[in-house]
């Protein structure tokens, strides 16, 4: 296995990155955006390659980014934090002590995560799959873009009504 870069900073959090490309900033700008919202100290570290350096893959599994190291240890081992649902779900946890982001209460919590994981589950991986079959897959397939495109319409469909709820700010809180 390749060895770890000496660079990466042990004593703050990092947000693993990768340069941008048209189908790259997504998922990496959510944690982004948490970080600079809670003024939480932290590095980035941009991985050439996630898919073939192999010593991110005891960072994430997966080998995508977002992923992120915490300064918290056990056994030796640094806290990995991967894919942006859990990134956001660990800054709001061990950062927003005010519940501005997560909720304040059991009742406020559920609802966020109600929300994110619709995000998660329906709009994210669908949009996902929109965009590599409408601009990477070498052969265009209209049944299968048009059913991702109308599934799209029915999730911002669903948050457009969320949204237009009397003084409804936020998709999961007012």
């Amino acid at each position: 296995m390749a060895e770890r870069p000496k660079d990466i900073p042990q004593d703050k959090l990092v947000l693993y990155v990768v340069k941008a490309t048209p189908t790259s900033t997504a998922n990496t700008v959510k944690p982004l955006i948490v970080m600079n919202e809670l003024s939480i100290d932290h590095e980035i570290f941009v991985v050439s390659s996630p898919t073939r350096d192999e010593w991110f893959l005891e960072v994430n599994p997966h080998k995508m980014v977002p992923a992120m190291e915490a300064s918290d240890t056990r056994g030796g081992k640094r806290l990995n934090i991967w894919e942006s649902t859990s990134c956001l779900t660990y800054l709001t946890d061990a950062y927003d002590h005010e519940g501005l982001w997560r909720g304040s209460d059991l009742w406020e919590r559920t609802q966020v995560n109600n929300w994110l994981t619709l995000h998660t589950a329906a709009l994210g991986a669908t949009g996902k799959y929109w965009l590599y079959f409408n601009t990477l897959h070498p052969e265009k397939i209209p049944a299968v873009i048009e059913k991702l495109v109308n599934n799209i319409k029915v999730q911002y469909d669903i948050l457009e009504r969320r949204l237009s709820e009397k003084d409804q700010k936020y998709i999961a809180l007012p």
